[in-house]
Order: structure tokens, then C-alpha cells, then sequence
């Protein structure tokens, strides 16, 4: 046996967690593994960086996110080592009330947005002795050569809109680079239009293919060989004809959660390899 080491690194004055846990070495993942979940209208992904590191990003409005990680995670590996809430909106922290009961969570990552749903889950935390750090942007999770970089939102922002302050993040480990977007919205891009200074791989869709956010202009910077759509049923039109257009205008293979079910992207040499559950 030896140890992993992961650190949360907050330089916005934030002190540095780090999150030790057990590692059997040998055999396992070569590349990380991304999985987008079919939770219906909500948000939720999985990387496993290792055969023994696994991040979460947000989990749905119910408790499918928890069912669907069983699939997912080696029997004997019931761990969460860093799981991340964009914000807290049931549409992305709902379903982590159950996962956090049924699953062995390192720290847990937020945008240090409070309100009620999140005071809530604050005190389900507290009880399972789970910590809880509030990153900004210009803060990171470096496990090895791996990086989760935030890029939004800025440490002390005033925006009006909840979803203007959801955590957006990079994912890059020298091979294979992922945006997150959570909900982030148009007005959002213009700003990280002129920071993000190379093209993804793979690209989380912004609020489930909503026309106020996946604009030209960033789609054009960003520019993702793979853009990955978590939506189910729903009375708003996501995703809409805009998004998909302006999504197939540039190239990007689009998926969806509702048409595939929950997805799998891995990386092998220059290919992305995409599958599906339906």
C-alpha cells in the first residue's frame, strides 16, 4: 500500500487542504476517464484521474447521481476524493445529500455561495466530519500532473445571478483538457473569452443547452472536439436549436444525456473515444 496525495490549493488566502486516502498501486487507468450522468434535468460528472482518485462534479436534483456512481467505481472503491458543487442549486447539489451518506468523501469543493439548500447540506457534512473549502478563481486541485484550475468565479464577485457565480473549471492533465461550465452564461463568457488562452478537448455544455449561454464567440475559442449536453425531460426547450447549431457550426461532436444516457469519454493517443448507456 502506499499514499495518494492531493492538494487544494486556495490563493485567494485560503489554506491548503490536503486529502490523504489509500492506494493500491499497479494495473489500473492509463488515461482519466470522464463519465457525464444521466440524472435527467441536472448536472453531474465523474473523472477518475487514477484507478484510485476520483473527482465529482455536482449531482443532480435526486438521488439517481448516487445509483449511477455504483456502476462506475470498482466495488471496493467507495470514495469520493474530491467532489465539487458548482453551486447550490437543486439542479446540481440535490442528489449529493445521498451520496455523501452512501460514499466515503474527501473535501468537498464549493463556490462559498450560502443559502438554504446549502446550509442544509453544511450540516449533513458536518456530521459525516466532511470538510468544506470555498475556491475562487486563480485557486487549483493539483493531484500529480493533474489540474483542476478555476477560472470563475472572482473571489468576492457581487454578480446578481446565482448561475453568473457557478464555479467554471478546468480540467488538464498535459494530455487531455476538459471545461466544466456549470451553469455560466453568456455574460460570463465574454469575460473568460479573453482569458482562456488554448482549446479543450472536451467541453461540458453550460446550463443544459440553455440559449443564454454557449455563445459563438466562446464556442469559437474554445473550440471542443467533443461537447457533452446533461439534460432530461424538461419544460424550458434545453437544449435549443441556437446551442445545437452553434455547436455543429464549429465541428464539435455533440452528445446528450437524454439520447445516450450516461456518457464515457476516454482519451487514446490523439482519439477521443466516446460511449454511451443506451
Amino acid at each position: 500500500m502506499s499514499k495518494m496525495f492531493i492538494a487544494v490549493v486556495g490563493l485567494m488566502g485560503v489554506a491548503n487542504i490536503f486529502v490523504w486516502g489509500d492506494v493500491v498501486c499497479g494495473g489500473g487507468l492509463v488515461n482519466p476517464n470522464f463519465y457525464f450522468l444521466d440524472v435527467g434535468q441536472g448536472d453531474s460528472e465523474v473523472i477518475r484521474v487514477a484507478s484510485n482518485v476520483t473527482y465529482m462534479i455536482d449531482g443532480g436534483k435526486n438521488d439517481l447521481a448516487g445509483n449511477v456512481l455504483s456502476s462506475i467505481l470498482p466495488f471496493l472503491r467507495r470514495r469520493i476524493d474530491v467532489l465539487f458543487v458548482s453551486h447550490p442549486q437543486q439542479d446540481h447539489l440535490g442528489g449529493l445529500f445521498d451520496v455523501v451518506r452512501r460514499y466515503d468523501v474527501g473535501v468537498v469543493v464549493w463556490n462559498g455561495e450560502q443559502n438554504a439548500l446549502w446550509d442544509s447540506f453544511a450540516r449533513v457534512l458536518d456530521d459525516r466530519h466532511i470538510p468544506a473549502i470555498a475556491l475562487a478563481q486563480g485557486d487549483q486541485v493539483q493531484y500529480g500532473d493533474v489540474s483542476m484550475r478555476v477560472i470563475w468565479p472572482v473571489a468576492g464577485g457581487m454578480a446578481s445571478d446565482e448561475n453568473e457565480r457557478s464555479l467554471v473549471m478546468m480540467f488538464s492533465d498535459g494530455g487531455t483538457s476538459a471545461l466544466y461550465t456549470a451553469d455560466m452564461t453568456d455574460r460570463v463568457e465574454r469575460v473568460l473569452a479573453s482569458m482562456v488562452t488554448t482549446t479543450v478537448d472536451i467541453l461540458k455544455v453550460a446550463h443544459h443547452g440553455s440559449k443564454y449561454s454557449s455563445s459563438a464567440m466562446f464556442l469559437d475559442k474554445v473550440h471542443p472536439l467533443v461537447a457533452v449536453i446533461e439534460v432530461g425531460k424538461n419544460s424550458y426547450g434545453h437544449p435549443t436549436e441556437e446551442v445545437l447549431s452553434r455547436l455543429a457550426d464549429i465541428g464539435a461532436r455533440i452528445f446528450r444525456t437524454d439520447q445516450s444516457g450516461t456518457i464515457r469519454i476516454t482519451k487514446n493517443g490523439g482519439d477521443l473515444r466516446v460511449w454511451g448507456t443506451q
